[in-house]
């Protein structure tokens, strides 16, 4: 979720050593409970952003979240057009917050 386990790969991959896939492995989830949804979004950009910096991108995927947030706002627009429970605005402010918040 946290984008260690891409930076992992990618220092290891420098040092040469390969990556292996093993396709029939399953995991399954046990009990436990799940974090607020906000702060769990709020986390996810806050990694790719510093793993951006890490490595490079940052601005192209600083850009890349806004405009993915215009148009999730264009599609959340036709759901609350449509009836559906959906606050468009509100949801692209939080989305940008996210953004705004990465950047700390």
């Amino acid at each position: 979720m946290n984008a260690e386990e891409v930076d992992l790969q990618r220092r290891l991959r420098r040092l040469g050593i390969p990556s292996v896939f093993v396709g029939g492995v399953s995991v399954q989830h046990e009990g436990g409970g799940s974090s607020d949804p906000q702060r769990r979004r709020q986390w996810v950009v806050d990694s790719r952003l510093r793993y951006a910096r890490k490595w490079g991108g940052a601005a192209e995927l600083r850009a890349s979240l806004a405009a993915a947030s215009a148009l999730n706002f264009g599609v959340n627009v036709l759901r609350q057009l449509a009836g559906r429970d959906i606050d468009a605005l509100a949801t692209l402010r939080q989305e940008l917050a996210y953004l705004r918040e990465g950047s700390r």
